[in-house]
């Protein structure tokens, strides 16, 4: 008798890419000249590492920012100032005799929580070929979970401001700010957010062959069909279905050899992910986190709004190589399997591209001292303003500089919106159990992992999985 080998069952999400492991059954299979498996996994699975991950996510690999007005006497070293972010001051307007004394400290513990089924179907074919496809559904949750803390100074919510100078959401603090509906992308809250349907379904054509009735090599190719929808890039930590809609094609094998009750499994598959086009968000270069800058457009100057709805744009991704390799030991017992091992995966960094050409009129905001209510509108723009960063105080003084420039194509850091390479070591536990049913073969099995990664791109995961194959 052979063991069966079964084919990998691999989650994906973009930026945060999470794995099932292989799970081989074992099925012992009756000899026949035909076969034909039907699979069905229900697996959950959720994270575990939030705390590494949030350094992803902020600037200079920090877990906590401090936002701070300019009139506030330092709490410490300032990562945002509250005037970027349009948060009004405790006084009654942000005027020039304002005191600007809003502060708060705030953090993201980004969380992600996903179940579902894998149905797979196998077909044995003539020759020692054979084919199959996995389709998945799944339903993802994720939750950047931003918390807020130690406010002082901020604008009571029933005083409405004189004027409305810098923006007219007026949020109250840093949470509400992140999350204004006026920001159309790159939001941040503590809600969870949603989405189910079909994951990548995957087809595979292979060849096996057995030596001495106890190894067994499947070779095979493979190809990816996306049908979940694109991201739109509306919130920082989007649920995320499949690979971002990118078609793919790869190989591999699986190798299995068995002596008594023992069994060595194994197997290396490749996968190549095609560029496609994503909505995506991004910096500007050498400053962290400016996407969350205020901004304008077009002469005259209109009313200020997020840099981040001229930095999320459609870009082009490409994915790359992912590669995945299993090793695992079998040991049965009657009817019962035992089953430990490691899924690797590795994943390289994408490769990204402006698909559009960008906007030329788009300007960082710039405020005139003795009128703030009204923006300068000279032909050009505020040329110091070729090196503001979140962390540096609005510079309003109009006879500073009488020299004006905008945010070229060379300003925009591309690479800020990518997916770096990533490294995941996944050990799992499986027990299965074979049995008949109608002169059909069957197995239950169940089993648990847990992901570690190398660092801090991807979030660590636990989950577990219950799986029923019969054949036919």
């Amino acid at each position: 008798e052979l063991k069966t080998i079964k084919p990998d069952v691999i989650i994906h999400q973009s930026k945060i890419v999470s794995v099932l492991p292989n799970v081989f059954e074992n099925l012992k299979i009756e000899k026949r000249k035909d076969n034909f498996y039907i699979s069905n996994a229900w697996f959950y699975e959720e994270s575990c590492s939030a705390g590494g991950l949030t350094e992803y996510f902020m600037p200079n690999g920090k877990t906590e920012l401090l936002v701070q007005g300019q009139g506030v006497a330092s709490l410490g070293t300032t990562d945002i100032y509250a005037e970027w972010l349009g948060i009004p001051s405790s006084g009654s307007d942000m005027g020039i005799n304002d005191s600007h004394t809003f502060s708060s400290k705030f953090s993201i513990s980004p969380e992600i929580e996903r179940w579902g089924t894998n149905l797979f179907i196998y077909k044995k074919l003539k020759k020692h070929f054979w084919f199959s496809i996995l389709i998945p559904f799944e339903n993802i949750s994720t939750n950047a979970n931003l918390k807020e803390y130690d406010i002082t100074g901020a604008r009571p919510e029933g005083l409405a401001p004189s004027n409305d100078i810098l923006f007219y959401e007026e949020p109250l603090n840093v949470s509400q700010a992140l999350s204004h509906p006026l920001m159309k992308y790159g939001r941040i809250d503590n809600k969870k957010h949603q989405k189910a349907g079909l994951s990548d379904i995957n087809l595979r054509l292979g060849v096996s062959k057995k030596f001495q009735n106890r190894i067994l090599f499947d070779f095979y190719t493979q190809g990816v069909i996306p049908t979940a929808d694109k991201p739109n890039a509306e919130y920082l930590f989007e649920p995320i279905l499949g690979n971002g809609h990118h078609f793919g094609i790869g190989c591999g094998f699986k190798f299995s050899a068995n002596k008594d009750n023992l069994t060595f499994l194994s197997s290396f598959d490749y996968l190549y992910l095609f560029e496609g086009t994503e909505k995506r968000s991004f910096d500007l270069n050498n400053r962290p986190w400016s996407r969350y800058m205020a901004a304008t457009l077009n002469l005259p100057r209109s009313r200020p709004e997020r840099l981040i709805n001229y930095l999320t744009q459609d870009l082009i991704i490409r994915p790359r190589s992912n590669f995945n390799a299993l090793f695992a030991f079998d040991y049965g017992i009657d009817k019962f399997h035992f089953e430990i091992g490691t899924n690797i995966q590795c994943k390289s960094s994408e490769k990204v591209l402006l698909k559009d050409g960008w906007n030329e009129s788009v300007a960082i905001t710039y405020y005139q001292d003795e009128n703030a209510d009204s923006l300068f509108t000279g032909p050009t723009w505020n040329s110091s303003y070729s090196s503001a960063s979140i962390d540096k105080p609005m510079i309003t003084d109009v006879g500073a500089d009488s020299y004006y420039t905008t945010i070229s194509v060379n300003d925009l850091n591309l690479d800020s919106a990518r997916s770096l390479n990533s490294l995941s070591v996944n050990p799992y536990f499986n027990m299965g159990y074979d049995g008949k049913f109608l002169n059909s073969v069957f197995n239950l099995s169940s089993g648990f992992f847990y992901k570690m990664n190398s660092n801090n791109k991807s979030l660590g995961n636990f989950g577990f999985w219950l799986n029923c194959t019969i054949s036919l």
